[in-house]
C-alpha cells in the first residue's frame, strides 16, 4: 500500500503532509514510474505539437525530468542492493546469535 501511496500517480506528492512525504525516496515503484513515463510520454516522440505540449506538460506536473532518468536507474539500483545488503547482514547477525 505505501507503494501506491507515494508514486504520486493517484495524489500528488505535494499535497502529502510533510512529515510523511519524505518516505517517497524508500519506495521504489516511484523511481520506475517515472522511468516508464519518461519512456511512454517522451514529447520528442508526439506526432503533432498538440500531443507533445500535453506529454511535457504531463511530465513536468509529474516532477519527471528527462536529465535525471540516470538517477532514477542509480536509485533503483542502490535500493535494490541496499535493502538485500541490510536483510544480508540482518540474517547473519540472527544466525550467530542461535
Amino acid at each position: 500500500v505505501p507503494q501506491l501511496l507515494f508514486l504520486g500517480l493517484f495524489i500528488r506528492i505535494d499535497q502529502m503532509p510533510v512529515w510523511i512525504s519524505w518516505a517517497q525516496y524508500l519506495c521504489s515503484g516511484k523511481y520506475a514510474l517515472n522511468l516508464a513515463m519518461l519512456v511512454e510520454f517522451d514529447p520528442s516522440l508526439a506526432i503533432d505539437e498538440k500531443i507533445r505540449l500535453e506529454w511535457a506538460q504531463f511530465l513536468e506536473m509529474q516532477t519527471v525530468y528527462a536529465s535525471d532518468a540516470w538517477i532514477y536507474i542509480l536509485v533503483l539500483f542502490a535500493i535494490f542492493f541496499g535493502f538485500r545488503i541490510l536483510s544480508l547482514v540482518l540474517l547473519d547477525h540472527k544466525a550467530k546469535q542461535l
